[in-house]
């Protein structure tokens, strides 16, 4: 029965959330035992009413005296206002979340080992002794005692039958001393000694039943928890959906893979490397773990599993565990959004005294194995193929804040894209040359830096370099600049167009590095990688605009 509050019910985690969530079932349950002896004690009452009122003759055949009738009904009564009450209690205290006190529900278990006893005592009291301590009242003991174990506490059941025992024995006694009892079995204390045992025993099978059942259900609430515990973990290393995958599937555990058409991201921070280089491990370990603290929920916002965090890159897919039709506009939807959270991340690094950190994206879509990966000792869920290997070759072409997708992507995500120029990369490994376009805005939703414009720039003179592989040419191509933008920079070479994506370039002695792509004959489109290099040839007094992007890092 439920008595003051005592606390809200605790968090569903933890070392003791087994034994609290069983706890607030329990008290649902006393509510629900307590509503069901109301409405057995009713039915129990209601065709004596029913009896009495059609039968001519009944209380008089059933009992020497009305009053006995009248008595046993009117503490039926009183017991079936208790337990309604109780029930009303404790169903008001549980719904607002209240814990119930222990001390009420113990009284109404006492009251209700007794209330059989009380049953007899009004019996004794108008007919005689041998009626008490025969009539068909005494099996009101196990509806009594039995309904105790609902509370799963053996001490409890055990009090209840001690109770049940003892009020029997002393009622027996008293009848017996007082010589009211005629009936020879009756008047042998065996018979009554044999009583008490038997509700003894029957206090004490109540008591058994609670505690295995006590024990089987913390078992599984135990089970229950440490599975959601294992999720909890596992979910900070693999979608939800992976892990679902992994504890319902029967063959989620299996080795192997199967074959899926998807849509794979690879993303990677700029110069981060070096910037890690002259900084403490801490530092490093918290700028990362901010930096993927702001990019983890986009992922996830947009259902990507993420396959991998290798370092300060991320391996996202979509369409694998799950089905998901529009993969492809999921990722470029995802990318977009990346790129937006990291005005996020370069806020906190310019509060923590580093540098602004710039990213690049590269997506591409087409056939994968995805599935376990590894030996029976050790297995990751993974994807391989060489559509991750075209995404890794694209993102590696990008320049910071730039989302590059494959035609193949592309093809896939529907209309609405809002697309920059289109170039053709010839991947390492590749047969043949993967067409590639720089995507600046979908759904209303625009790239950082996606609207950047292009002015007329008195001309400077710059040296360009192209960079073959690690290296970079011994010759250096001379150029004039001709229009600039906060990180694109428009040249005039005085040299045959260089064939290569990559070139650096040296203005006063500073230098920078960018993706060179050809305007003309004599005429290149340089995209500055990062904004490290644009903030440098800006300050070694080339005529770059400002960066708005970048400008209150």
């Amino acid at each position: 029965m439920a008595g003051a509050a005592v606390s809200a019910p605790p968090s569903a985690r933890g070392p003791d959330a087994p034994a609290a969530l069983l706890q607030v079932e329990l008290d649902k349950a006393e509510g629900v035992k307590a509503g069901g002896m109301a409405l057995l004690i009713a039915v129990g009452i209601l065709p004596i009413f029913v009896l009495m009122r059609t039968v001519g003759g009944f209380v008089d055949r059933v009992a020497a005296r009305p009053g006995v009738v009248a008595a046993v009904l009117g503490l039926s009564v009183v017991m079936f206002a208790i337990e309604a009450t109780a029930w009303w209690t404790v169903r008001r205290e549980t719904r607002a979340g209240r814990r119930l006190s222990r001390w009420p529900g113990r009284l109404l278990v006492a009251l209700e080992a007794m209330a059989p006893t009380l049953v007899l005592v009004l019996i004794g009291a108008f007919l005689p002794g041998e009626h008490a301590l025969t009539a068909p009242q005494l099996l009101l003991y196990a509806v009594f005692i039995g309904p105790s174990a609902v509370r799963l506490d053996p001490g409890l059941s055990l009090l209840s039958g001690v109770l049940a025992a003892g009020s029997y024995a002393v009622v027996a006694g008293a009848l017996l001393s007082a010589g009211r009892v005629d009936h020879p079995l009756e008047q042998d204390l065996a018979t009554h000694a044999m009583r008490v045992l038997y509700l003894l025993m029957t206090g004490g099978a109540a008591a058994f039943v609670a505690a295995q059942l006590r024990q089987r259900f913390t078992a599984a609430l135990q089970a229950s928890a440490e599975r959601a515990r294992v999720v909890h973990i596992f979910g900070r290393y693999l979608h939800d959906d992976v892990v679902d995958h992994l504890l319902h599937d029967p063959d989620g555990l299996r080795r192997g893979g199967e074959r899926r058409t998807l849509t794979v991201m690879m993303t990677d921070l700029r110069g981060f490397s070096s910037l890690a280089e002259g900084l403490p491990p801490e530092r490093v370990v918290a700028l990362l773990n901010h930096y993927l603290g702001e990019m983890v929920p986009v992922v996830l916002e947009n259902g990507g599993t993420i396959d991998e965090i290798i370092g300060d890159a991320l391996l996202v897919i979509w369409n694998a565990p799950a089905d998901q039709p529009d993969h492809a506009r999921r990722g470029l939807r995802c990318a977009i959004g990346l790129q937006q959270r990291m005005a996020a991340v370069n806020a906190w690094t310019a509060a923590a005294g580093l540098p602004a950190l710039e990213m690049g994206i590269g997506l591409h879509t087409g056939e994968a194995v995805v599935g376990n990966i590894g030996a029976d000792q050790r297995q990751k869920y993974g994807v391989v193929g060489t559509t991750v290997n075209l995404a890794a070759r694209v993102e590696s072409a990008t320049v910071g804040g730039q989302v590059l997708a494959t035609a193949a992507t592309l093809a896939q995500a529907g209309e609405g894209l809002q697309l920059g120029a289109r170039r053709s990369l010839r991947p390492k490994g590749s047969a043949a040359p993967i067409e590639v376009a720089e995507l600046l805005g979908l759904d209303g939703q625009r790239l950082p830096g996606a609207d950047e414009t292009l002015s007329p720039a008195p001309p400077q003179a710059l040296r360009l370099r192209a960079v073959r592989g690690k290296e970079l040419d011994a010759e250096a191509i001379e150029a004039l600049l001709r229009a600039a933008g906060p990180r694109r920079l428009v040249v005039q070479l005085a040299a045959p167009q260089p064939e290569v994506d990559d070139v650096q370039i040296e203005h006063n002695g500073a230098v920078a590095y960018a993706r060179l792509s050809p305007e003309g004959p004599d005429t290149a489109l340089l995209r500055l990688t990062s904004a490290a290099g644009a903030a440098a040839l800006r300050a070694a007094g080339l005529a770059l605009p400002a960066d708005p992007t970048t400008a209150t890092h």
